[in-house]
């Protein structure tokens, strides 16, 4: 039982560290190289996009666990996400 136990808490360990926050840090489509960290945002992940514009393309399926839209103090771009032909999936 407690073999079974420890392998439970170490693939639960290593599953929930696969999710990372991604924010939006320059205007360009959903799968460009827009985010602060490499790839582009999956569906255990969260998405900043503040002050900057996104694009999910034509046929594209995007998927997240959280989407936060916000426009900081100070910021003069306006915070826009536009789905063109596309789907967002928020789980």
């Amino acid at each position: 039982m407690r073999h079974v136990l420890l392998i439970f808490l170490l693939f639960g360990g290593i599953y929930s560290t696969q999710a990372a926050t991604y924010k939006a840090i320059t205007n360009g489509n959903w799968t460009d190289n827009i985010w602060d960290q490499p790839g582009y945002p999956g569906i255990d992940d969260d998405v900043i996009i503040d002050g900057v514009m996104v694009t999910i393309p034509n046929n594209l399926i995007a998927m997240a666990k959280t989407v936060m839209l916000t426009n900081s103090i100070g910021l003069e771009s306006p915070t826009s996400l536009i789905l063109n032909s596309a789907d967002l999936i928020v789980q």
